[in-house]
């Protein structure tokens, strides 16, 4: 059985955790759920001149380089390249906008966002740009997109895109309790989040929402705080998972200490886990309550 973690020992374990970081597969990373990307030229012209019509097979190869591109810059989720039918999916595409070509993209939370607004874009080339040269043809399109989407598209959406991740995207699926519920005391109230502690030891006092549905009917938003400490998750071998002090319990928008609710955490079962508000200095230890109630919305039907 794992112990309730001591507060003294939290920083240390967490300022040695971070040192120590190993990145490792994705295979390795706990419950996360993929995070989709594709591609599309939605420029007419352009797709014209492809041979054979073979736009296709380059937009899966500049998804795939995308990919490796937002997974680098948001290694919290695990992204990869998708198709349509992929949800959630981070969509790019090439436009003109005037004369100007442009990188625009979207986040597609699942099948019924329809037709989505493009929430972000950047310059890839403005008309100065190929005074002299040609447009890039269909054989260095791939290369050009793939070597300016950072610098030209990701660097000034960076801050809104993980923001909107953290919102629609959960890390994971559940939890395990550190003692059998009920606990007995505020401090007992702890879980092991299914992350990898070598992946994520830098947000390991980082706040996390909790999404759980409720015997007696509805859903509750359990609000937690890493402790910047692991613990070893149950049933999985050399696997340790962020462990998370509970704080808040939230029902119909209406939040409480969850001092008042500890004989409740029996009759919840979890189904999903955001991150709330990424705290990599351990800040959010030093709060009572996390401090980003509200702002993500327990899809009802998971």
């Amino acid at each position: 059985m794992n112990q309730v973690i001591p507060a003294q020992s939290r920083r240390l374990t967490l300022a040695m955790a971070i040192l120590s970081t190993i990145w490792t597969s994705p295979a390795a990373r706990g419950q996360d759920m993929p995070v989709y990307v594709s591609f599309k030229f939605k420029v007419g012209s352009e797709v014209a001149k492809f041979p054979n019509a073979d736009a296709s097979s380059a937009e899966r190869k500049v998804a795939g380089e995308l990919a490796k591109i937002c997974q680098a810059r948001f290694s919290y989720w695990h992204i990869q390249a998708g198709q349509d039918a992929d949800f959630p999916r981070l969509e790019f595409s090439l436009k003109k906008a005037g004369l100007d070509w442009v990188i625009a993209g979207t986040l597609v939370s699942d099948a019924a966002m329809t037709a989505p607004t493009d929430l972000w874009s950047g310059v890839l080339f403005h008309p100065a740009d190929l005074m002299f040269t040609a447009n890039p043809t269909p054989e260095t399109w791939p290369r050009e997109i793939a070597a300016g989407f950072e610098p030209k598209f990701l660097e000034t959406n960076l801050v809104d895109i993980k923001k909107r991740l953290r919102a629609l995207v959960p890390l994971g699926n559940t939890y395990a309790p550190v003692v059998p519920p009920p606990p007995a005391s505020v401090d007992q109230a702890q879980v092991i989040l299914p992350l990898d502690w070598n992946l994520f030891a830098n947000i390991g006092t980082s706040d996390f929402l909790i999404c759980s549905r409720w015997s007696h009917g509805g859903i509750v938003k359990l609000h937690s705080t890493g402790i910047g400490a692991p613990a070893a998750y149950p049933n999985r071998p050399n696997f340790q998972g962020i462990v998370a002090q509970l704080k808040v319990w939230e029902f119909a928008n209406t939040p409480q200490p969850i001092d008042g609710k500890l004989g409740e955490l029996t009759n919840i079962s979890p189904y999903r886990i955001y991150l709330e508000i990424e705290q990599p200095a351990g800040d959010a230890l030093l709060m009572d309550v996390p401090q980003n109630q509200g702002v993500i919305i327990c899809p009802p039907n998971p």
